[in-house]
């Protein structure tokens, strides 16, 4: 399936990259992908985060990505909270970053896509944590805290007691029904948002993807195809 983002009798690139399978979270199956993240990370500056997302129930919070380090104060997180918008968290016992956008994601029948590209050794502060959604960066937020310049962030780091869960359900808070595709983590590069996808040249405002595999994944990095429905947690990164 190509996921077009844009209008819907808009047509697509003939040569456009092909997403072809995705992964549903069920809530009523507390469904999620769990990993122990290894101590070999690239780094714990640098990172960018890409991945496809279609909703199914709205205005319930769902942890799309967590990496808990320790304890529930020693965390990032990605989530969808009941306000429906995009929201990210690094903690170790006081906040690192906190960005929630203004931009809300409430269509259940659309696919949209979001980057998360960070590098805290920015000197612009803006620039140390960046925000995409569907091609567009965000600079507009409802909460909008950076981090200190060079700052060692959880949401990369490994080792230690840390778990990584994909899907959300076993947090705190249950989440509703969605749907993920291509879930990509880099570690160790901040790339832009038009590293995974591009503008279709025929229809400029419908964005799509593109194929991810010349990309620098780093030690710690991986990329969810869920082509494989008896391994959906199989790695593709090469």
């Amino acid at each position: 399936m190509a996921f077009l983002i844009g209008g819907a009798n808009s047509a697509a690139d003939t040569a456009a990259y092909d997403i072809a399978n995705s992964c549903m979270f069920d809530d009523g199956d507390a469904a999620d992908l769990t990993r122990s993240k290894g101590a070999s990370e690239t780094s714990i500056q640098k990172g960018t985060f890409s991945f496809w997302i279609k909703r199914v129930t709205l205005g319930i919070d769902m942890k799309v990505y967590t990496n808990t380090v320790e304890d529930d104060n020693n965390r990032g997180v990605i989530q969808l909270p009941t306000t429906d918008q995009f929201r990210t968290i690094d903690a170790a016992s006081d906040t690192l970053f906190d960005l929630k956008a203004n931009a809300r994601s409430r269509d259940p029948a659309a696919w949209s896509h979001w980057v998360l590209a960070i590098d805290t050794t920015q000197g612009t502060d803006t620039n140390r944590v960046k925000l995409y959604h569907n091609g567009t960066l965000q600079t507009s937020f409802a909460t909008e805290t950076y981090c200190d310049q060079n700052q060692n962030l959880k949401i990369f780091e490994g080792g230690q007691t840390n778990k990584e869960v994909i899907g959300g359900m076993t947090e705190e808070t249950s989440g509703g029904d969605f749907y993920l595709a291509e879930f990509i983590l880099i570690d160790g590069t901040q790339y832009a948002a038009s590293d995974f996808g591009e503008f279709n040249s025929d229809s400029p405002t419908i964005w799509q993807p593109k194929d991810p595999s010349g990309l620098t994944f780093g030690n710690e990095g991986f990329w969810l195809d869920f082509e494989d429905s008896s391994a959906l947690g199989n790695d593709v990164s090469g």
